[in-house]
């Protein structure tokens, strides 16, 4: 009698466990985006160069066809990559570098006091 209770117990806890590893994620989508004729000879002139020397128009178009790729393919849930699509990131200069030093009421940007 417990071996079977034991058993059903099992089975129940794997069903379930399943399910749930099962459930983690996104469900496909339908593309919003239907490409033509012009787009693929784009995606074929980009292959042929390497995706190099390509225009930024072409390079734009690309990129909106890989998005709409990305977001309507099977995914995991949880927390997805973001594309920072807005360019490099521009970083502000330092102001001076260097020690700087009071001797007499001199500023000056030497290591050691004169």
């Amino acid at each position: 009698m417990n071996s079977r209770l034991i058993l059903t117990l099992t089975l129940l806890v794997g069903i379930f466990t399943t399910s749930l590893i099962a459930a983690d994620f996104n469900p496909p989508k339908k593309p919003k985006m239907t490409l033509s004729a012009a787009d693929m000879s784009i995606i074929d002139n980009a292959i042929e160069r390497n995706f190099e020397n390509l225009s930024k128009k072409d390079k734009k178009k690309l990129k909106s066809f890989l998005m709409d790729y990305s977001n309507s393919v099977k995914s995991e849930k949880g927390e997805r990559n973001q594309i920072n699509t807005s360019g490099p990131k521009k970083y502000k200069k330092k102001g001076k570098g260097g020690i700087k030093v009071y001797s007499g009421g001199n500023q000056t940007n030497n290591n050691s006091t004169k």
